[in-house]
C-alpha cells in the first residue's frame, strides 16, 4: 500500500479515512496502521486501543445512580 501524504494527527491508513482508537498521545497513532505506539488511555486495551477494559466497564456501571 503507497501513502501519499500523511496523515493529520487521529487518522491513519489509506486515503486518512480510519480514526484513531484511544491512544495516549494522538500523534503517537501509527499512521498505515493505526497502532497505538504510546499505549492505550486508561479504560482501554488492544492494538488499536479500542477494547474497553473490565475495570473501566465496572467502574462505569457502578457510576449510573
Amino acid at each position: 500500500m503507497i501513502f501519499l501524504t500523511e496523515c493529520v494527527n487521529g487518522f491513519y491508513g489509506d486515503g486518512c479515512k480510519e480514526k484513531c482508537g484511544y491512544c495516549v498521545d494522538l500523534s503517537h497513532c501509527h499512521k498505515e496502521t493505526g497502532l497505538c505506539m504510546s499505549g492505550c488511555q486508561p479504560g482501554y486495551k488492544g492494538y488499536n486501543c479500542l477494547q474497553r477494559t473490565h475495570a473501566y466497564m465496572y467502574t462505569y456501571k457502578s457510576d449510573i445512580p
